[in-house]
C-alpha cells in the first residue's frame, strides 16, 4: 500500500447497522485526494454508507474481515450527473468520473444490498404462460420485478483511465455490479461477483465503449451477464483490445456478451456452469465486430424457466440487420454438455470469416424444452419461430465459415 493512510475510523466512521458513514468515508477520501494521494483504508468491521466519490490517486483498501455495505436507503444516494442511455439519471455507491489512477483491493466486501432493496418481493416473470405447472425448482429460476428505487450504477467509473480492482469480493449487487463507461487502461483481477440469481441486470462487469482492458482470475456468479462489452453509455464508442481469462462463471443470461462495436477480444480458459448462454456475439444497427479470438472453455448450458434472452445455445453470433457487421471470429476448444445448440445467424451474408475449431458439445433435449421455446431465440435483435426441438448447429445468411472438428451430438443423460 501507499505510505499515506487515511482510515475511515479516524474521520469519524462507525461499525454496525446504527450508524450511516457517508460523511466520513467521504472524507478520508477527499482528504486522501487534496493531499497528493494514498490510501483510504476500511478496517474489519461493518460500514453502511451511502453514495462515495473518488478522486484520482486513491487507493481504497478494505481489509480482511471488512464490510462496506451500501445502505437500501435511496435518500442516501444523489444523482451523479451522469444520464445513462439505458439507467437514465445514474446513482451509484462508489463512482469516479475523469479521475485517474484509482485502485479498489484488499480482502474485505463490497455489500451493495439487494437484498434490502428487493426485501419482500416475490413477484416473479417466467417464460411459460403456465407458471404454475411448474416444479418447486423451475419456479426459483423466475426473475423478480424490476424495483426501480435500486441503485442502478454501483460501482461506476466514467471517462477514466488507469483503473485497478483486485482481490476484493463483491456481493448482493441491484445492477451492474461494476461499470466501465468511456475508460482506458483497466485491470480487473482476482474478484468474485457473488449475486442474487433471480434479479435482472445485475451484470458482474460492464464494459462500455472502452479501451485496454484485463478481465483475470475472477469467479462470477449473476442473474444477468458475468462479462458484458457493449457501448450503451455511447452508442458511437467502441470497445477495443480487451483480454478476459481464467474466470470462473455462472449467469442466468451470458457467460460473455459482446456487442454494438467492438474489435480486438481474446477470450481464454473459461469454466462456465449452470449458466444460460455461453458466448454471444451481437450487433445492432449500424455497429461492427471483428477480431474475436475465444478458446479454451469448458461449458454447461441449461434452459430456464425465467424470463432471460435465449435457450442454453453454448455459442451465438447474429446480425440480423444488413448495416451491421461481424467478421474474423474463431472459437476453438470448447466442450460441455448444454441443452441446445449453436447458432449463428446473419442477413445478406453480413457475417464472414467464422471458425469453429475442436468443438466438442453434446446436446441434452430437456422435457422443458417446448413449454419454455418456440423458436430461434436472438434476442435482443431476433426471434425466428420454429415449432422444431433443439437445434445441433443452426446458419442462416452468413458468408464463409470454417469448421474443423467440430463434434455436436444429441445425447441422453
Amino acid at each position: 500500500m501507499d505510505m499515506k493512510k487515511f482510515i475511515i475510523t479516524d474521520f469519524g466512521a462507525k461499525s454496525g447497522e446504527g450508524t450511516v458513514n457517508t460523511a466520513a468515508v467521504q472524507k478520508a477520501v477527499d482528504e486522501c485526494g487534496k493531499s497528493g494521494g494514498g490510501t483510504v483504508v476500511i478496517p474489519s468491521g461493518v460500514f453502511y454508507t451511502g453514495s462515495i466519490q473518488l478522486l484520482s490517486n486513491v487507493t481504497l483498501y478494505l481489509e480482511n474481515g471488512a464490510v462496506l455495505k451500501s445502505t437500501a436507503d435511496k435518500e442516501d444516494f444523489r444523482y451523479i450527473g451522469f444520464w445513462h442511455n439505458e439507467m437514465k439519471e445514474t446513482t451509484s455507491l462508489l463512482w469516479a468520473r475523469e479521475q485517474e489512477n484509482i485502485c479498489i483491493c484488499g480482502d474485505g466486501i463490497i455489500d451493495i444490498s439487494a437484498d434490502k432493496t428487493y426485501e419482500g418481493e416475490t413477484r416473479m416473470e417466467y417464460c411459460t404462460d403456465k407458471p404454475e405447472l411448474l416444479d418447486e425448482r423451475r419456479r426459483s429460476e423466475g426473475v423478480l420485478m424490476k424495483n426501480e428505487d435500486r441503485v442502478n450504477q454501483p460501482i461506476f467509473f466514467e471517462s477514466c483511465r488507469n483503473i485497478k480492482i483486485t482481490g476484493i469480493k463483491i456481493i448482493n449487487s441491484t445492477c451492474w455490479t461494476v461499470t466501465f463507461s468511456r475508460s482506458r487502461d483497466i485491470k480487473v483481477s482476482g474478484i468474485e461477483v457473488d449475486n442474487n440469481l433471480n434479479i435482472q441486470n445485475n451484470d458482474g462487469i460492464h464494459l462500455s465503449s472502452c479501451k485496454n482492458a484485463i478481465i483475470s482470475d475472477c469467479s462470477f456468479s449473476c442473474a444477468d451477464d458475468c462479462i458484458a462489452l457493449t457501448c450503451i453509455t455511447d452508442r458511437g464508442g467502441i470497445n477495443e483490445n480487451i483480454t478476459i481469462c481464467n474466470c470462473l462463471m455462472r449467469s442466468r443470461s451470458a457467460a460473455v456478451r459482446i456487442g454494438h462495436s467492438t474489435r480486438n477480444v481474446s477470450i481464454s480458459n473459461l469454466n462456465v456452469y449452470e449458466t444460460n448462454r455461453g458466448i454471444c456475439i451481437f450487433t445492432g444497427t449500424k455497429t461492427h465486430i471483428s477480431a474475436i479470438a475465444v478458446s479454451n472453455v469448458q461449458i454447461k448450458t441449461a434452459l430456464l424457466a425465467g424470463c432471460w434472452w435465449g435457450k442454453a445455445e453454448p455459442i451465438i453470433i447474429c446480425s440480423a440487420d444488413e448495416n451491421s457487421s461481424i467478421s474474423d471470429v474463431s472459437i476453438r476448444n470448447m466442450s460441455g454438455v448444454c441443452e441446445n445448440g449453436i447458432i449463428i445467424y446473419g442477413k445478406k451474408h453480413n457475417i464472414r470469416n467464422i471458425t469453429l475449431d475442436n468443438i466438442n458439445i453434446k446436446v441434452k433435449e430437456t422435457e422443458y424444452f417446448n413449454d419454455f421455446c418456440d423458436g430461434l431465440d436472438m434476442r435482443p435483435y431476433a426471434y425466428v419461430k420454429d415449432d422444431g426441438g433443439p437445434c445441433l448447429l443452426y446458419t442462416y445468411g452468413i458468408g464463409k465459415i470454417s469448421l474443423s472438428n467440430v463434434n455436436i451430438d444429441f445425447v441422453r443423460i
